[in-house]
C-alpha cells in the first residue's frame, strides 16, 4: 500500500470512528453517520493505486482492455476492475564480451565457398589509376 493509500485510509477510518462514538454519546448527531467513511475507509486500499514513475499498469474492467495507467494516482473500481500486470519502463542493460575478429573479407568468401574478389595486382588497371 502506497503511502497516500494508508493516510487516506486512516483519515476515513478515524471519521468514521469518531463519528460513530459522537453519535453513540448523545451528541447532535447520529452514530450512522460514520459508517459511509468506514466503508470508504474499507474500500480506498483497493481502489486507489499508484504506479511509480517508471510503471504502468494495464487495467481490465469486465476482462476487456480498459487502459494502461501511469505513472502517478489513478483509481479503480475493486469488483468491476483488474490490474494483471505491471510494464517495467527502466532502461536495462546487458553485458557481453565481443571477440576481435581476425578474418579478412578474402577469407570469408572462401570459407563460404563463394568466389570473392580477387585481390589487386600491380598489373591491374585499378593499381595504375591508383598511384
Amino acid at each position: 500500500m502506497n503511502p497516500i493509500t494508508a493516510f487516506l485510509t486512516i483519515v476515513f477510518g478515524a471519521i468514521g470512528v469518531g463519528l460513530s462514538a459522537m453519535g453513540r454519546l448523545n451528541w447532535d448527531i447520529p452514530f450512522y453517520w460514520g459508517i459511509p467513511f468506514i466503508f470508504a475507509a474499507v474500500i480506498t486500499p483497493f481502489a486507489l493505486k499508484m504506479a511509480n514513475t517508471w510503471e504502468k499498469f494495464v487495467i481490465l474492467r469486465a476482462g476487456k482492455l480498459h487502459g494502461v495507467k501511469g505513472p502517478g494516482l489513478f483509481l479503480i473500481i475493486p469488483v468491476i476492475d483488474n490490474v494483471v500486470a505491471m510494464i517495467d519502463e527502466r532502461i536495462q542493460t546487458t553485458a557481453f564480451s565481443a571477440e576481435p575478429v581476425s578474418y579478412t573479407h578474402l577469407d570469408v568468401y572462401k570459407r563460404q565457398g563463394v568466389e570473392g574478389p580477387s585481390p589487386i595486382s600491380a598489373s591491374s588497371p585499378l593499381a595504375e589509376n591508383a598511384k
